[in-house]
Parts: structure tokens; sequence; C-alpha cells
């Protein structure tokens, strides 16, 4: 086989797109990540002796795939992996991101805060129904602190044609208890918001321990004006 195998399914998948493959060569290209070009031919002819058909063995789960000679855990992973990823893709789709609540707001923003090592400011525009229109983020700041100006988030907001929307940052290994200034720093923005017309639906703070939703403690009074639809 030539050693160049690779390189081919690779030049003719990007120029050509992946209709142009064989489902053999479309799973060898795959398997060329966790192979060399003679050991991914080889596993994927293995996988196709054995299961016909594509669709059967990328619903193969790790110990099928590892019963078949050559298979390293790394690559039955991979494979199995992908089953996984179209289902929450599929159920991403079926439920739609909306986020009407606290709950969902922080859990939005904690997974767009995931491996975060520098402070940086977050704010996303809502439709009507509280849809996401787009997460627009600051440039990075320090662990310690970011800096935003109410009219880089005012901007945002006007440009996604919103007229709700909700803002977050993070605390980087600290607590997501807001801070004195999170407080006053918010109550600014959230009038230099409703001056033109913008509703601050909710401020979420990712930290090491978990998310905090201002709007979740407006009995404390963190943002009073705070309302989700």
């Amino acid at each position: 086989m030539s050693s160049g195998r690779k390189e081919y399914l690779r030049r003719k998948f990007i120029e050509k797109g992946p209709s142009a493959l064989l489902r053999r060569d479309a799973l060898e290209l795959l398997l060329g990540f966790a192979y060399d070009d003679r050991q991914a031919f080889e596993v994927s002819n293995r996988l196709f002796e054995k299961y016909f058909r594509l669709e059967t063995i990328l619903n193969l789960d790790c110990k099928s795939l590892l019963s078949v000679e050559g298979m390293t855990e790394e690559a039955a992973i991979m494979l199995s992996s992908l089953k996984a990823l179209n289902y929450l893709n599929v159920s991403e789709r079926r439920t739609r991101c909306v986020l009407t609540d606290p709950a969902e707001a922080c859990a939005f923003f904690a997974d767009r805060y995931r491996g975060a090592k520098s402070e940086s400011f977050k704010v996303v525009g809502l439709s009507e129904r509280g849809r996401p229109i787009r997460c627009s983020t600051s440039p990075a700041g320090t662990t310690y602190g970011v800096s935003v100006s109410p009219e880089w988030v005012a901007e945002r907001v006007i440009e996604d044609g919103c007229k709700n929307c909700i803002v977050a940052h993070n605390h980087p290994g600290s607590s997501c208890i807001p801070s004195l200034t999170d407080v006053k720093s918010n109550e600014q923005l959230a009038k230099y918001l409703a001056e033109r017309g913008i509703n601050l639906a909710d401020h979420v703070i990712v930290g090491s321990d978990g998310s905090w939703s201002m709007a979740g403690g407006s009995s404390l009074g963190i943002v009073p004006r705070a309302k989700f639809f």
C-alpha cells in the first residue's frame, strides 16, 4: 500500500467533499487519525468484513469495536463517540436552546467558560422568546479581573437587534459569589442599558465552585429590575 494513501483521502475529502469517498474510504480516513496508513486500511476492512454496513459500525459500543483485531482503545472511543455526539446534536436541535430562567442561563455560561484560565466578559442578545442570538466575548483580562465598558455591551446587543440580554463573567480559580465591585458594576450597567431601551435579564458569574445568577438572587436586591420571559 502506498504511504501516501492517507494524504490522498484527505485531499479528496477536502476538495470534493464526503460524497466523493466510498464508505470504506471514509472510515479509513477517520481511522487514519489513530493509525498509520496500512493499519487504518486493514482495520477498516476488518470492520466491514465483520459488520458489513457503515451504519452498523458507527452504532457499535466500545466493547464490540474492541473485539475486532487491531482495534485500539483510542480508536474505539473515537468511533463510538460519533454516536454520542450525534445523539447530543439531535437532542439539542429538539430542545432548541432557550434562556428563560436563571438555571438555564447558568448552565449556558458554565459550558462556555469551561477550562478558562483568565477572566472575560460575555454578552448574549436574546430574542423576544429568550433564544440566544449571539454570544460576544470581550478580550481576555487577567486571572483577577476584566474591564468592559457599558458602551461595548450596548453595541453588541444593538448589533443583534435585541431588546433583552444576559451578561456573564468568570472568576477563574475562585468563588462564583459576586463581589461588591461586581454588584455595583452590574447596577451601573443595568441602568445604562435601561436608558437605551435594553433589559438586562441576568448577570451570571462562573467560578470554580459553580455559577451564580444575579437574577436568581434578585430578592437580595442585586438586580431588582431583572425579569425573564
